[in-house]
């Protein structure tokens, strides 16, 4: 009985910590020896990740970028497709539970900001004009939680609605931490090397 309480509380403090999909900011991709990271071609230093630590049932597909130095510095999960009608319902219905969600994990340390933007002059501007305009880049509907300082180590989070057409949607969730300035230096360094 007392080994296996042991070995609880000895496991105990990795679930208690554990950051957004199992990942933690800062992490080396060599610390998780049981996932797989494919390298994305158009970005050097982007993985996707075929099977995360802690999955969510309504996410599909997983990223993360990674330097050397930096570790982990950005954590990004696209949901499965969400059938919705053209105003959109589903999609917010959706958007709104992963919100609550989120804003429940997150609200003790972070600031919000909800956005709903149409572009200006937009002629989607009816209500059942709300996955076309999506669909066209002039609608954006997204939430941010910033960090309140920097020794947060996730600094900023998204939480974004797309479209893939009138009657089709899906949601990104994407995390920055606190080192993703020094990752991106460390990025350019690279990309200049050669020059």
């Amino acid at each position: 009985m007392k080994l296996l309480f042991g070995c609880v509380s000895c496991l105990f403090p990795l679930f208690l910590f554990a950051g957004p999909f199992g990942f933690e900011i800062g992490k080396a991709i060599g610390d998780y020896p049981d996932v797989v990271f494919e390298k994305i071609e158009a970005c050097n230093t982007c993985y996707q990740v075929k099977n995360v630590p802690a999955p969510n049932k309504l996410m599909e597909l997983y990223s993360i970028r990674h330097t050397i130095k930096s570790g982990i510095c950005f954590i990004k999960g696209l949901s499965k497709n969400i059938e919705t009608s053209k105003y959109g319902v589903e999609l917010n219905i959706k958007y709104n539970s992963v919100f609550q969600s989120l804003d429940n994990k997150y609200k003790s340390t972070h600031g919000k900001e909800k956005i709903n933007f149409l572009a200006s002059g937009s002629i989607w501007n009816e209500p059942g004009d709300y996955m076309m305009a999506l669909l066209k880049k002039e609608r954006y509907m997204y939430t941010q939680w910033q960090a309140k300082d920097s020794s947060n180590k996730i600094l900023k989070i998204f939480l974004l609605q797309n479209a893939i057409n009138q009657e089709k949607g899906y949601l990104t969730i994407e995390y920055y931490g606190n080192n993703k300035k020094d990752c991106d230096a460390e990025d350019s360094a690279d990309e200049a090397d050669g020059f």
